[in-house]
C-alpha cells in the first residue's frame, strides 16, 4: 500500500535524536533535502532515490576507498529500492569497528562539506559565476 502523509516537523524532529542507523528517502522530486544534509551528522546512512538534491548528497559508500555517505538507488521502482536495501545490509553486516569508522568518517566529511559556507560556495560557483558569465558581466 502506499499513502500520503503531509511533513510533520515533530515527527521528524523525533526521527532526528532517535537511535536511527538508516534514513529512507524515496522522494520523486527533492529539490534539496534538509534529511540528506543533517541525518549523517548523527551516524545516519541515507537510503535515497538518486533525484535533485539527492543525487547531490547522498554518494554510494565505498568503505574501501573511504569515500561515500549512503545508498542512493537511481531507478525509482521496486527494484531499484531493494538494491539499495541489499547493499545497506551488507554494510550492516560488518565489524561494528569498520562501522563506526565510516559513521565518524561521514560526520566529518558531512560537516565540512555541508556548512552553510560550503553550501553558499558552492551556489556562487555553480549557479551565480555562470549566469555572470553569460550575461558578460564577468
Amino acid at each position: 500500500y502506499v499513502s500520503y502523509q503531509p511533513f510533520d516537523k515533530n515527527l521528524e524532529e523525533l526521527a532526528k535524536i532517535s537511535d536511527n542507523a538508516y534514513g529512507l528517502m524515496t522522494s520523486t522530486y527533492e529539490p534539496c533535502g534538509g534529511p540528506n544534509l543533517n541525518y549523517p551528522l548523527g551516524g545516519t546512512l541515507m537510503i535515497g532515490h538518486a533525484v535533485d538534491g539527492i543525487k547531490d548528497t547522498v554518494i554510494p559508500l565505498d568503505i574501501e576507498n573511504g569515500k561515500g555517505n549512503g545508498f542512493p538507488y537511481f531507478s525509482n521502482d521496486l527494484d531499484g529500492l531493494e538494491s539499495a536495501i541489499i547493499k545497506m545490509c551488507d554494510f550492516a553486516s560488518k565489524t561494528d569497528e569498520i562501522k563506526y569508522s565510516e559513521y565518524t568518517r561521514i560526520a566529518k566529511e558531512t560537516l565540512k562539506n555541508h556548512s552553510a559556507k560550503a553550501r553558499i560556495k558552492q551556489v556562487a560557483e555553480e549557479i551565480f559565476l555562470p549566469l555572470l558569465y553569460e550575461k558578460g558581466l564577468r
